[in-house]
């Protein structure tokens, strides 16, 4: 994606984390989408809900987010976790902007918080504030690079590192999303038979890992 300088990028993740993580991505704009910056009629973009949770690293580039069901924006300039949503939100940048992305698959954010995702429902958290072992010191590391590739290392050693230890349960769900997710339609009952679950420890594990 190019307009105007602005450059999206997506990559994709170590073999080794193909589990945990859908794909990196970075967007690099040297102008923001002020008004004052824009040829086009409209200065905002549109972000749909697609289900993940995501890690955001942003370099103190102030931009403003709206949810379209509540109208009122808000205005992050931090590095941040953006839970799963059930709404669109327009976003627009308003200062030169370089960020990181990383979208996660299902599970992964609680192995990084021990938090159950389903906490993180249609917020956006500073990262600061979970005190995740390591990650203050990624994101002054990230920094300090100056160019992609080398981001791209730092981020799968990281997370090659970070997710090493699988929390209880997790083996058990990644199974049960691989069945899941080529099928249109699986009942709880399936489920149960197939993998021997009970359906309220089904109902747990999802709450606390999936959202």
């Amino acid at each position: 994606m190019k307009q105007q300088g602005l450059q999206y990028q997506v990559f994709k993740p170590a073999n080794t984390l193909k589990v945990w993580v859908k794909y990196y991505w970075s967007l690099s704009d040297p102008l923001g989408t002020k008004p004052e910056n824009l040829t086009g009629s409209t200065n905002h973009d549109l972000v749909i809900p697609d289900g993940s949770t995501e890690l955001i690293f942003n370099w103190g580039a102030a931009y403003e987010r709206t949810p379209l069901h509540s109208g009122k924006a808000e205005i992050l300039t931090q590095s941040c976790i953006v839970g799963q949503r059930n709404h669109s939100v327009l976003a627009r940048r308003l200062a030169p902007t370089r960020l990181v992305g990383i979208k996660f698959k299902p599970g992964a954010l609680f192995q990084l918080t021990s938090i159950p995702e389903v906490h993180f429902k249609n917020q956006v958290v500073d990262i600061h504030e979970l005190k995740i072992e390591g990650l203050d010191q990624l994101e002054a590391t990230l920094y300090k690079c100056t160019d992609l590739t080398t981001a791209l290392q730092l981020l799968n050693g990281f997370f090659n590192k970070t997710f090493n230890e699988r929390k209880p349960g997790f083996s058990l769900l990644n199974e049960v999303l691989s069945y899941i997710q080529p099928q249109q339609h699986v009942d709880l009952k399936t489920l149960h038979g197939r993998f021997d679950i009970h359906t309220k420890k089904l109902e747990r594990l999802f709450s606390e890992q999936v959202g």
